[in-house]
């Protein structure tokens, strides 16, 4: 049905009960006040034209943004990050990406003001269960490392050895590798050493 005979009707998506950017409605040039939707209910393209000096982006009929206004930029939600805390109450922080509204891109956050949007639904409360004792414990940090390696030489000046180093974290008997940032306050181990120097034969 989508062809030469057919025109956009968003005026008739109240009939279906679905916004002008939902679903894309059509009528027939015999009949244009009898609007169809295809069998897929596809919604219309991004910039169709959903009313006077109004057009669709990302599923909804909003005003027109002309490039040359200020507020190009707009913040987006982005989902939650993982809570701080496990139990005892900790807070979840609301991400945010910064949208280009001329070309509907993602764009580098700092052409977003860091102002332009709900500062209350910036964070909220979460596992606000009490810890029991158990989870009371606090986690510790430590080096682990692998064996070394065989020595490069047999012999001669540049034999050398290595050994991978990573962060463990332990909580009440689990370990987990992390970031190694938080190990920095324990000396890390050497990962590198000499071995072989001896002349060659």
């Amino acid at each position: 049905m989508h062809g030469g005979d057919f025109a956009h009707c968003p005026w008739a998506n109240k009939a279906f009960n679905k916004d002008p950017c939902e679903l894309l409605l059509c009528s027939s040039k015999g009949n244009r006040n009898y609007c169809l939707h295809d069998i897929a209910q596809t919604p219309p393209l991004e910039g169709t034209e959903c009313g006077e000096n109004m057009w669709c982006r990302r599923g909804q009929c909003i005003p027109k943004t002309p490039l040359t206004e200020k507020k190009k930029f707009s913040w987006e939600a982005k989902g939650w990050t993982e809570c701080s805390k496990s139990c005892g109450k900790g807070w979840s922080y609301k991400r945010f990406q910064c949208r280009r509204l001329g070309d509907d891109k993602i764009v580098n956050n700092k052409a977003c003001k860091k102002g332009n949007y709900d500062q209350q639904s910036v964070k909220k409360e979460c596992n606000i269960k009490a810890c029991t004792e158990e989870k009371k414990n606090k986690p510790t940090y430590a080096w682990k490392l692998s064996k070394w390696s065989q020595c490069s030489a047999t012999c001669g000046d540049n034999g050398k050895q290595t050994r991978k180093s990573k962060c463990i974290r332990t909580v009440n008997g689990t370990t987990k590798s992390v970031n190694v940032k938080r190990c920095k306050k324990n000396i890390k181990p050497k990962t590198k050493r000499n071995c072989n120097r001896t002349p060659c034969a």
